[in-house]
């Protein structure tokens, strides 16, 4: 799993020269990962940064994960910070992704997938679709005009990928986003009080192809099943 999204993200390469990527794990796994990058050869550099937490009981949500690369490293994000996780599984080109987010640098650009099922959309961050743009570069995004994360009835089918590629400026809210308090720590709801609070411009941007989250047994599971035929 850790490979294809290490190796999906080397497709940026082809438009920046370089980059670190920082990976965010608990000390229970250290070493597992530490195996795995000796033999791993990727496009760009990766650091691991390893939490104190040892389980579900005591680690970190997703967005303080990301907060803590912020604050702990020398990461220059002038003009940008892709944030993606490593649970998600999908045929997201991410030199479209990160063309399309230098066509509108001001916002936040998040991939979108419809599940076609509400029920299933609620356990995700929902999004509905407002205007339609075709940029420079030919590709389509769209502006979000609602970002509910995992709502109680689901009012679109329509999910944010947790990728998400953020402006500068968004990455400089993080720090009073966590103080704000109101169930912060899961970074799907990051987007929702940016736009609440700031009005930033957040933007969508569909892809074909294939997506899975592999949160659970049953969702991996299924990922390895398809990945099987298509071998």
């Amino acid at each position: 799993v850790l490979t294809h999204v290490l190796d999906s993200l080397g497709d940026m390469y082809q438009i920046i020269d370089s980059g670190t990527c920082y990976i965010a794990i608990n000390r229970k796994f250290e070493s597992d990962f530490k195996n795995f990058l000796d033999g791993y050869r990727g496009e760009f550099e990766i650091e691991l940064l390893v939490e104190d937490s040892t389980g579900n009981n005591n680690k970190k949500g997703s967005a303080r994960a990301v907060n803590a690369v912020i604050e702990q490293t020398d990461i220059d994000y002038r003009d940008g910070l892709l944030v993606t996780a490593g649970d998600t599984i999908s045929s997201l080109n991410f030199y479209d992704f990160l063309t399309a987010y230098r066509d509108s640098p001001d916002t936040v650009l998040t991939p979108i997938w419809d599940v076609r099922e509400l029920e299933k959309a609620k356990s995700f961050t929902i999004v509905t679709e407002g205007s339609h743009e075709t940029q420079d570069s030919g590709l389509e995004v769209c502006v979000l005009d609602e970002i509910i994360e995992k709502p109680l009835k689901a009012k679109s089918s329509i999910i944010t990928l947790a990728t998400y590629l953020y402006s500068s400026n968004a990455v400089n809210h993080f720090g009073e986003f966590l103080d704000d308090g109101e169930n912060n720590d899961s970074i799907g709801t990051f987007l929702p009080w940016l736009k609440s609070k700031y009005g930033t411009e957040v933007k969508g941007m569909r892809f074909e192809g294939y997506w899975f989250d592999i949160g659970s047994h049953e969702a991996l599971a299924e990922a390895n099943s398809f990945f099987r035929v298509r071998v």
